[in-house]
């Protein structure tokens, strides 16, 4: 079309095959229309209460994978049904339809090999089975290009900025459902015509049973591959180059203190710097929404936040090449402040940070006011907090004042897991300054520690350890209890 290489290759490599409004969406859970056709067939020949829980369990967790779409449903779940809030996508509940439909689809199979069965009845439900799937994958191959918009709502401004390059992108999203639904179709004849052999006894059940299984496994693995496959994959000798340390690495290696590494240079998600150092980078899925908030504070340039993260050093970008700058302000692991300032909630909180010098002022919310009205900080100069020890889950300081003060420490807060104690007496942790720790100090030289030591953790703990005891018990009471009836029957 006359566009350029590089930007024919954007397009090319960013442009996502789907069309609809569902953020995110990486790879398809594909259950393969072989599985389907076969569960359709089963749901038919299965009778009783086993049919419905099958079609119930598949129809809810389909209406709810919907989530805001369907938001009746969604909403009565999320406010009303145990821990459901706790999942981090709605899409999450079709797993039941993937493990739902599997077991239908084993039914159907050990339904259809039943010969108590009528075979006119089986040969019926097949033919039905495979009208619908196949109909369906007929009907997106012949009329798949009129039934959809093949074009998200994202992609407007494309539609009035280039229309051009957006019309082939439509074209290749109907050619490749075409071609799928074709595919589709071929796997659905196959499967079928497996099983209308076998009922005509052209086929023996065990080598049945061989051919959808190979069917099913060509189905799946071809679909697989589109999203795992060898390009996917590197030796381990090149992944350990991704880890080899650059010179800036070293340079900041031969500092042995506690601090963070700022990596400007490589983008804010990478992980090579997380490998080598404490760093503000890299990405998880369940990072605080608070993290992500006082990052946008980093990009905007305030830095007080670097400081009060404790980001010794920063790799940047300079005319292309990667360059270390040090940062001489950084408040350190933890510090002595000398101000209070109450504010009304979060955002007043979070707004307070642009304005206040972090070394000498904490923020804390009104929640706090109370508690803390009473405390004056004060901090002498040679007043100091130093680290001793560190490890993922407890953290140890040794902190000197001459007079009753209060500590920020540069660690995340989080209530529901870490406790703190000062010379082993059990001390209250604040939140403050938006994402972090402040403890009040009384005046001399303590020991203070962090462990993290979550209720729930012990909950759990208690009632795995009871549980494992009560299942030992009840086995060893089987065992007595067969023991004396099969002693009685002998006697008998």
């Amino acid at each position: 079309m006359g566009v350029p290489v590089s930007e024919a290759k954007y397009y090319a490599q960013t442009t996502p095959l789907y069309w609809g409004d569902q953020p995110f969406v990486e790879a398809p859970p594909y259950l393969g229309v072989s599985v389907v056709l076969l569960a359709l067939l089963g749901l038919f020949l299965i009778k009783g209460r086993l049919r419905w829980w099958l079609i119930g369990g598949m129809v809810l967790s389909l209406l709810l994978s919907w989530g805001k779409n369907f938001d009746g449903l969604t909403r009565f779940f999320v406010d009303y049904v145990p821990l459901y809030n706790k999942f981090r996508a709605v899409s999450s509940i079709q797993v039941l339809l993937e493990f739902l439909i599997p077991i239908a689809a084993v039914f159907g199979l050990h339904r259809f090999y039943n010969e108590r069965i009528d075979v006119q009845l089986k040969t019926k439900k097949l033919f039905i089975a495979t009208g619908i799937i196949g109909g369906l994958c007929l009907i997106f191959y012949l009329l798949g290009g009129s039934l959809f918009m093949f074009r998200s709502a994202a992609e407007a401004p494309m539609a009035m900025k280039q229309p051009e390059i957006l019309n082939a992108i439509k074209a290749d999203r109907i050619s490749i459902m075409k071609s799928d639904s074709l595919r589709s179709l071929l796997f659905v004849i196959l499967v079928a015509g497996v099983l209308w052999f076998t009922l005509k006894k052209k086929l023996s059940e065990n080598m049945s049973i061989v051919l959808i299984a190979l069917v099913l496994v060509i189905d799946l693995v071809s679909v697989n591959r589109q999203s795992v496959n060898e390009d996917d994959f590197i030796t381990e000798r090149e992944y350990a180059k991704s880890f080899e340390p650059t010179e800036a690495d070293m340079k900041i290696m031969e500092d042995d203190g506690y601090f963070r590494v700022l990596d400007l240079y490589r983008g804010f998600n990478n992980s090579h710097t997380s490998y080598f150092f404490n760093t503000l980078n890299g990405y998880s899925a369940v990072y605080p929404r608070r993290m992500d908030d006082i990052i946008n504070q980093v990009y905007e340039g305030n830095v007080g936040i670097i400081n009060m993260l404790n980001v010794k050093y920063l790799l940047q970008k300079d005319e292309g090449k990667m360059i270390t700058q040090t940062n001489t302000y950084a408040n350190g692991p933890a510090w002595f402040i000398n101000e209070m300032q109450f504010v009304s909630d979060y955002n007043a909180e979070y707004e307070a940070l642009k304005t206040i010098e972090t070394r000498n002022t904490v923020v804390i919310r009104d929640l706090y006011k109370q508690e803390l009205e009473n405390v004056s900080p004060q901090r002498d100069s040679l007043a100091t907090v130093t680290v001793t020890d560190i490890a993922p889950n407890a953290m140890t300081y040794v902190s000197s004042n001459s007079q009753d003060g209060f500590i920020v420490f540069s660690e995340a807060y989080y209530e529901n897991g870490w406790q703190a104690t000062i010379d082993g007496t059990p001390a209250t942790i604040y939140p403050v300054n938006y994402m972090l720790r402040g403890l009040k100090v009384p005046a001399g030289k303590h020991t203070i520690t962090f462990r993290f030591e979550p209720e729930v953790v012990k909950q759990g703990s208690t009632i795995t350890l009871v549980s494992s005891i009560l299942l030992f018990l009840l086995a060893i009471g089987g065992i007595v209890y067969s023991n004396k009836k099969r002693s009685k029957e002998v006697e008998a």
